[in-house]
């Protein structure tokens, strides 16, 4: 079993392996990691709850650095715990719109979960006989 992470304490700011992700690109990869059906996903604190911090740079002079809640990561995670249920299928065939969906088991709903980091590209999913004439939002 894999953990998977978007961000951790030696990715952030000033730390020895630091490879901020943007803010606007969390949510997406997030999305990815809390629904997805491999992995176990780790979510960062300052992610869910923020934090500020000083230290000092390489150039030995003290940087500030604010790390802003991540807005939609506590419904993220709200929706893997409700909807991240059974099988996987995964629709990844447009460099800039990508997909997948969770089946769902007799006692739980899946989800189809669709990300974009660009303007264009389209997704045509087939979910099968379970999934027909329904409306899905």
């Amino acid at each position: 079993m894999r953990v998977t992470l978007v961000a951790n304490h030696d990715t952030q700011p000033l730390q020895a392996l630091e490879a901020p992700v943007e803010p606007w690109f969390k949510p997406l990869a997030y999305a990815l990691i809390l629904l997805r059906e491999n992995g176990v996903p780790s979510v960062f604190y300052p992610d869910l709850y923020g934090a500020s911090y000083e230290d000092s740079g390489e150039n030995g002079e003290t940087c500030r650095v604010d790390m802003p809640v991540i807005n939609q990561l506590d419904r993220l995670i709200l929706a893997r715990q409700r909807f991240a249920h059974g099988i996987q299928t995964l629709f990844f065939d447009h460099p800039n719109c990508i997909a997948f969906s969770r089946s769902g088991t007799e006692e739980n709903p899946g989800c189809v979960v669709v990300l974009s980091n660009g303007d264009d590209g389209e997704k045509t999913l087939l979910l099968g006989d379970n999934y027909a004439k329904q409306d899905l939002a």
